[in-house]
């Protein structure tokens, strides 16, 4: 089996373009979340089982190729901790301009 990396070697390998994760956010349907990127938007059903092309739940919308998934996914670490480190950096800045401590679970 192959590990993530050797997966997203051979996304790119095949063709693959590279795109950053610009936002995450959960439509009103129940909990489908909409990953929009810098080069296209794609969707996780509600129950997180799968990755789709777009938001309907047709069988044609899944994701299969493994390498577009691991890449994707490597794409999701990067977000989150990017996000992590731009939470610090606002929880610092705000507490340094206004003297107060914002308390955090981090």
């Amino acid at each position: 089996m192959k590990t993530r990396e050797e997966k997203v070697k051979a996304y790119f390998q095949g063709g693959g373009h590279l795109f950053r994760i610009k936002d995450i956010d959960t439509i009103r349907d129940g909990g489908t979340k909409a990953i929009y990127t810098t080069r296209d938007v794609y969707f996780v059903n509600k129950d997180e089982s799968n990755f789709r092309y777009g938001y309907s739940d047709d069988v044609d919308n899944i994701i299969t190729d493994e390498n577009f998934i691991a890449y994707l996914e490597d794409r999701l670490i990067s977000y989150t901790i990017h996000m992590e480190n731009q939470a610090k950096y606002l929880r610092e800045f705000t507490e340094k301009m206004t003297d107060e401590k914002i308390f955090h679970f981090v």
